[in-house]
């Protein structure tokens, strides 16, 4: 056996791993005010490593990245991620790009807090439903959020409203579907 052969492909197999598709189901509703929630739209997005987006933020004595998916033109999904001796729990986000004449807009507020950890790295939701595994990577004394796989559907709610109006009220859910996965890292 020419175990050099076998060893020269190795890069190749990384590469292929890496670039390995990922799915997330979606649908996303407005919440117009007095009426029935609107479905705006609703979908599959097939996703590799390359489209995620990250910004990195230095802190005093740590870091973290904020990382996203655009789930289509107008929204999309992310998770701060932190290098932690233990994750205690961990905060996931949806936004929505403003439209052009929408200077005011940040993308809104969203904030879904999983807590509670559970046997083989399983979290639960802290408000409302659902419940997440996450993958993690470890390092030398930390462990970070490398993916995670929804087990049940979760709820992820937006305030859209300008923050001169002062309103808590939500303005659209998006809900993630059983099955789908958030891959933050190769």
């Amino acid at each position: 056996m020419n175990w050099w052969r076998c060893i020269s492909a190795l890069p190749l197999i990384f590469v292929v791993l890496a670039a390995h598709p990922e799915t997330i189901t979606f649908e996303i509703y407005a919440l117009p005010k007095g009426e029935p929630p609107q479905l705006l739209a609703k979908g599959i997005k097939t996703y590799t490593s390359s489209d995620i987006k990250s910004t990195e933020y230095p802190l005093a004595g740590a870091q973290y990245w904020a990382k996203t998916l655009q789930l289509n033109e107008e929204f999309y999904i992310g998770g701060s991620i932190y290098r932690e001796p233990k994750l205690g729990g961990f905060g996931l986000w949806v936004k929505r790009r403003p439209g052009p004449f929408e200077f005011w807009s940040t993308g809104g507020f969203s904030w879904e807090w999983f807590d509670y950890r559970q046997q083989n790295d399983v979290y639960r939701k802290l408000q409302g439903t659902g419940r997440v595994k996450v993958t993690m990577l470890r390092g030398s004394g930390y462990e970070e959020i490398g993916s995670v796989e929804f087990l049940d559907d979760v709820t992820m709610r937006l305030n859209d409203q300008p923050w001169f109006t002062f309103s808590l009220e939500k303005t659209h859910h998006v809900i993630i579907r059983k099955g789908s996965v958030l891959r933050f890292a190769p």
